[in-house]
């Protein structure tokens, strides 16, 4: 059972293992809410499936004393899921943890490899065209169909 005074009672996006009626699982926390009493139930979605009383399932309904472990995920890990939210809220500085400078460039360059940076408020725009003068992130190169480079250069064009 996982001690959940370190934790915190609401694991909503967390990867958790455990067993449940005898079957180990592993998955994320897609529910976290309290029962009657003192008791926490969790819906976790589960990797694969697993089977439970001769049924396949790809969701559990766990209470807290079937969680084994709850698996923090790293900051890199996260980098490799960017959405364009979570870059947003890394180089805004309203993201849950800490950031290293090489990951709010990550951020940033998600923002530009996207295209996403340039349809934000202007000082999205201002900012990221400064890191790619500065040589902190760089400004993607594609080919259109006629096999032209360009670049979302014209777009920071327009910010500056």
């Amino acid at each position: 059972m996982t001690d959940l005074n370190k934790t915190g009672w609401k694991l909503d996006g967390k990867t958790v293992t455990g067993t449940y009626c005898g079957t180990y699982f592993e998955g994320v926390v897609v529910d976290s809410r309290a029962m009657y009493g003192t008791d926490i139930q969790y819906t976790v979605q589960v990797e694969g499936t697993v089977v439970i009383h001769g049924e396949n399932r790809t969701q559990v309904l766990v209470t807290q004393r079937d969680i084994d472990e709850v698996i923090e995920p790293s900051p890199v890990k996260e980098l490799n899921t960017m959405t364009t939210f979570k870059a947003c809220s890394i180089v805004e500085g309203f993201a849950d943890g800490e950031y290293s400078e090489e990951e709010q460039l990550a951020a940033w360059q998600h923002l530009v490899d996207t295209g996403d940076v340039w349809t934000l408020q202007g000082s999205y725009g201002r900012n990221a065209a400064a890191l790619i003068e500065a040589g902190y992130i760089h400004d993607p190169r594609v080919n259109d169909s006629d096999g032209r480079e360009f670049s979302n250069r014209q777009a920071l064009d327009s910010y500056c």
